[in-house]
């Protein structure tokens, strides 16, 4: 893998989160409490896109059927059964540029 430039910190506000598509891949990517964190963007239930759905804190809600992953770690919420963990992608700030090791 390697790290492309995917956004720009201004992009992302606190506490918010956006999707991006870079080759192949849907990322979701969100500023929790002043860190970046990126993981796939799709759904492992029903391939919603994470990012139309909500974030509270550092949980993602799917916008479908409400499944629920950590966007830290991916992983997924327990009260979720019907869905699997997401990979999660190494962030990197250089400067303004938002890096993903896609």
């Amino acid at each position: 893998m390697v790290f492309q430039k995917v956004a720009r910190v201004s992009d992302i506000p606190e506490g918010h989160m956006k999707g991006y598509t870079v080759g192949n891949e849907d990322l979701v990517i969100a500023r929790i409490g002043g860190r970046f964190y990126c993981i796939d963007g799709i759904c492992s239930h029903e391939e919603s896109r994470l990012a139309d759905g909500t974030l509270e804190g550092k949980i993602v809600t799917c916008p479908l059927h409400q499944a629920q992953f950590d966007m830290t770690t991916g992983k997924v919420s327990k009260d979720t059964p019907w869905a699997t963990d997401l990979r999660e992608f190494a962030v990197k700030v250089d400067g303004e540029d938002l890096l993903v090791d896609v």
